[in-house]
């Protein structure tokens, strides 16, 4: 394989296909939390420590690096 083939085949992901935690815990969320968690999520304004503090506190087991990822795309989740 090519080193851009490489490099694209890494770039899916560990797991593709496979939910991350951050969209697990979107899937969890109802109602305003959900909308709220959106809007933090994409606003690139919102750091990825306070978001990860706040969710703690709520009692969600999730690691500021996990959020990172998701951001970037780099975790598991499906892309469309």
């Amino acid at each position: 394989m090519s080193l851009l083939g490489e490099v694209r085949e890494a770039q899916k992901g560990t797991r593709p296909g496979l939910p991350c935690v951050v969209e697990r815990i979107r899937e969890g969320l109802q109602g305003q939390d959900a909308k709220d968690f959106e809007a933090a999520l994409t606003d690139p304004a919102v750091y990825s420590t306070a978001l990860t503090a706040v969710l703690r506190a709520r009692g969600f087991n999730v690691a500021r690096g996990a959020i990172n990822r998701h951001r970037r795309g780099e975790c598991g989740c499906p892309r469309g």
